[in-house]
């Protein structure tokens, strides 16, 4: 896999932002890298070989995606238990003193 020098300069910036715990410069480059153009979609097709390129690059970003929003899925499974272990710690509720307004269901 060939690295672009964009991203040897990125990847250099990234690594003495973690080296110096700089939380700005991390974020200033997340937001960069979210806002920046995605080149790897512009330029000229003019070959056949450039559209399986881009179409490759897509369906790779595509399945990363999902991988994520499954992994974030699988977890939130795991929040009820959380929840369970809580309601344990903090024990019964009171009892509620009745409706606060003259509305009942």
């Amino acid at each position: 896999m060939n690295i672009t020098r964009e991203d040897r300069i990125k990847l250099e910036r990234l690594k003495h932002a973690v080296v110096c715990l700089d939380v700005r410069e991390l974020l200033r480059i997340e937001l960069q890298d979210l806002l920046s153009e995605p080149k790897e979609l512009m330029g000229e097709f003019s070959e056949e070989s450039d559209y399986e390129t881009a179409i490759k690059y897509i369906e790779r970003e595509n399945g990363d995606d999902i991988r994520t929003r499954l992994r974030r899925l699988w977890k939130e499974t795991y929040y009820w238990l959380m929840i369970q272990q809580r309601a344990k710690m903090i024990g019964p509720l009171p009892k509620s003193s009745g409706p606060k307004t003259d509305i009942t269901p």
